[in-house]
């Protein structure tokens, strides 16, 4: 008795093979895409949070600064707010975890394209001579600038020189920062300065 059993010729088999590979193909492709499109998604949003929160913490410690009046031998010599398109300083009151609260002095600069808080406590001079606090708030700083207005109809200025040159100056209505983090610009940051402590 011959058994009349029939297989697969080699060419069924080498078709169907070929297509089983291109499935799977088709579905490491696709896989791999997903997994570069969710590291790109967290990256976004990383991106997007620490915006968030440097630009928060920008606007409280600006808008918190005070007026505080500057003597020089004994006669008052100007307001404590002073900065250029590089760099702003002011006094504002900061809570910060482990020291104790109060006014401290406020330093905002770009140094070798990072974006650079130092806080010291109580009053500095302008020379910025203290050992304070240092903290790194932004890496990749491509373009960094500071601008200031006395009032909301006023043009902006680059020099804020609150004490010395025109001490009358007092802390401006408004700060725009502009920043270029990573080849791309954020929006315009402006603070309105809180009335109420000038």
């Amino acid at each position: 008795m011959t058994s009349k059993a029939r297989g697969f010729t080699l060419i069924e088999v080498v078709v169907s093979i070929t297509i089983l590979s291109l499935i799977v193909l088709a579905t490491v492709t696709a896989m791999r895409t997903l997994a570069n499109t969710q590291e790109r998604l967290e990256q976004k949003a990383e991106q997007s949070s620490q915006m968030q929160m440097v630009v928060r913490y920008l606007r409280k410690t600006l808008s918190d600064a005070q007026s505080i009046t500057w003597y020089k031998f004994g006669a008052p010599a100007g307001q404590y707010f002073y900065g250029d398109e590089s760099y702003v300083q002011v006094v504002s009151p900061l809570a910060i975890a482990g020291r104790t609260g109060g006014l401290w002095t406020s330093h905002l600069s770009v140094k070798e394209g990072r974006l650079v808080l130092k806080l010291i406590s109580g009053l500095q001079l302008p020379d910025w001579s203290g050992d304070g606090l240092s903290y790194v708030l932004l890496s990749n700083i491509d373009a960094f600038s500071i601008a200031y207005r006395s009032n909301r109809y006023s043009e902006w200025v680059s020099d804020w020189d609150g004490l010395d040159e025109k001490p009358d100056l007092g802390i401006p209505s408004h700060v725009k920062i502009k920043l270029k983090v990573a080849g791309r610009y954020w929006p315009d940051i402006i603070v309105a300065m809180n009335p109420s402590r000038s």
